[in-house]
């Protein structure tokens, strides 16, 4: 089984338990439930303009 749908069926069956928690004790739930849904790109580490480059940016 592939990681992808691995990942998939248990954010779905994480979705449903969260939302059966919420019918459940409805007082613990201030609004709704985080979105679950799957993201389709991730950057862990995204390159940070350096100062110089920041400083340049605003000046224009």
């Amino acid at each position: 089984m592939s990681t992808t749908i691995t990942l998939l069926t248990f954010i779905q069956s994480t979705k449903k338990e969260k939302e059966k928690d919420k019918v459940f004790l409805p007082s613990r739930w201030s609004g709704a439930t985080r979105d679950w849904s799957l993201v389709e790109e991730v950057w862990l580490n995204p390159e940070k303009p350096t100062f110089i480059q920041a400083k340049q940016k605003v000046q224009k």
